[in-house]
């Protein structure tokens, strides 16, 4: 079929020689993966390993530039692609957007529309029968456009439980590269089941989890609420290290209370900041007078039902109570809108910047805790996610709010007893 000896076999109209992967729309299945094992130019159909006398209209050919969908493992849902090139390990192929992709991975659009032609094979003798309730490792069965592995077809039964044990060894291992090849060598085989469904979904998990973890390590650096909640989700649904998710866990609880604390020991006097969580510790040269307020960047516990506080501007700590004494620190809700008029400052060494844009390289000067300002404007800053503040002495601009976190450098005087400085 196609010239003589030496001559290029005809590759028909979907441009496939014997051996090209490809898809093959079962009416059953959905798109699910193919061999070519020959083009017939009698009758203009593919013999393929899954099915004889296919029409080019129930063929997809995974040629440079080809649309496609590519099944994200970080995101668990599919994005669209395009091909590139065949990959460089048999059986893959690379994608604009990642490189080696198995076929279980790639299918083609949901919005793909096959050339006109006959929609039926002339014969289809040689081909496997499907039932439509097969279910699909790739998520196929029905008409839904999934990839779905083929039913087995006669295979011994001791080849298919030892490929089948190798499988479940592979899962229960947790080694991606040991489950996709065992996958890559079921699916060759046409095997189906509820095992190959978990596998499949296993070795999604896998991929994913470095990726979640590496995520949820720098949502626990950031400490933003917003970033730990999409984090903690991700690296839940890829079963991540459990000690890594509590501790994210743990700093979203932190973030869903008020980082604002108020200190007031009851005797009117003033208390010398920590240079580390402990009550006898060294201290700075940092006090706070009482009924001031402060932002905190950890709550951390201590023994004997101790809350160490972490002020959020660095001076060092405090603590919530103190044993044989009682209470030194409580926490303090400030919910005033704000706007024009008097702030005092509750964060040690507040920037100064001569425009309402957050430059950290261009810092007019920096204001002491309790040092009372005047706002004559005030303005959010949406890229920044801050509230800012400009300044009638000194002229400048100041952040007021941390929209995401919640945490403040100044309060509206009428909220804190404070020293015109």
């Amino acid at each position: 079929k196609g010239g003589g000896k030496g001559s290029r076999p005809s590759r028909g109209p979907a441009d496939l020689e014997a051996g090209d992967a490809c898809y093959y729309k079962s009416s059953s299945m959905g798109w699910i993966t193919a061999q070519v094992l020959r083009y017939s130019p009698e009758d203009g159909t593919y013999d393929l390993d899954v099915k004889s006398q296919v029409p080019p209209q129930s063929v997809f050919a995974l040629k440079p530039g080809q649309r496609v969908e590519y099944h994200s493992a970080s995101s668990n849902s599919w994005i669209p692609a395009a091909v590139v090139r065949e990959g460089s390990s048999p059986g893959t192929f690379d994608l604009d957007c990642k490189d080696g992709v198995i076929m279980s991975r790639i299918r083609p659009p949901q919005d793909y529309v096959p050339p006109s032609g006959p929609t039926s094979s002339r014969g289809g003798s040689g081909g496997y029968s499907y039932n439509g309730s097969t279910a699909s490792p790739y998520g196929g069965g029905g008409g839904g456009g999934g990839l779905g592995a083929i039913p087995e077809s006669g295979l011994p039964e001791g080849l298919r439980q030892a490929k089948m044990d190798q499988l479940r060894s592979a899962v229960n291992a947790e080694n991606p590269e040991e489950l996709r090849r065992r996958l890559e060598s079921t699916s060759a085989l046409h095997l189906v089941g509820e095992d190959l469904n978990m596998a499949n979904h296993k070795l999604r998990l896998l991929e994913a989890r470095p990726e979640a973890e590496r995520d949820l390590r720098s949502a626990l650096q950031s400490g933003k609420k917003a970033h730990l909640e999409i984090a903690i989700e991700a690296a839940m649904v890829c079963e991540a290290d459990p000690a890594l998710i509590e501790a994210a866990k743990q700093a979203l609880q932190r973030t869903s209370v008020s980082p604002m604390w108020r200190y007031d020991a009851g005797d009117g006097h003033h208390i010398d900041v920590r240079q580390r969580p402990q009550i006898d510790g060294p201290r700075v040269r940092k006090r706070l007078e009482a009924g001031d307020v402060f932002c905190v960047t950890e709550e951390r516990a201590g023994p004997e039902g101790v809350t160490y506080l972490q002020l959020a501007d660095g001076r060092g700590w405090l603590f919530d109570r103190k044993p044989g004494f009682g209470s030194m620190c409580q926490r303090y809700t400030y919910d005033r809108p704000d706007g024009p008029g008097l702030y005092i400052i509750i964060h040690d060494d507040t920037a100064v910047t001569p425009t309402e844009a957050v430059a950290a390289d261009a810092i007019l000067t920096k204001l002491p805790a309790r040092t009372v300002v005047r706002v004559t404007q005030v303005s959010r800053n949406m890229a920044a996610n801050r509230v800012r503040g400009k300044l009638e002495n000194p002229m400048g601009w100041i952040s007021l709010l941390d929209m995401e976190s919640g945490l403040r450098w100044a309060i509206q005087h009428a909220d804190a007893s404070a020293r015109m400085m």
